[in-house]
């Protein structure tokens, strides 16, 4: 199965790539 951690890496991927996709780049420094 997924561990916490395995599902907010997932997560803060999807939303990494969500935002690459909405043009959002150079927002992401500030996120990571």
């Amino acid at each position: 199965g997924l561990s916490q951690q395995d599902i907010k890496a997932i997560q803060r991927c999807t939303a990494v790539r969500f935002l690459i996709r909405k043009g959002a780049l150079r927002d992401i420094p500030a996120i990571l």
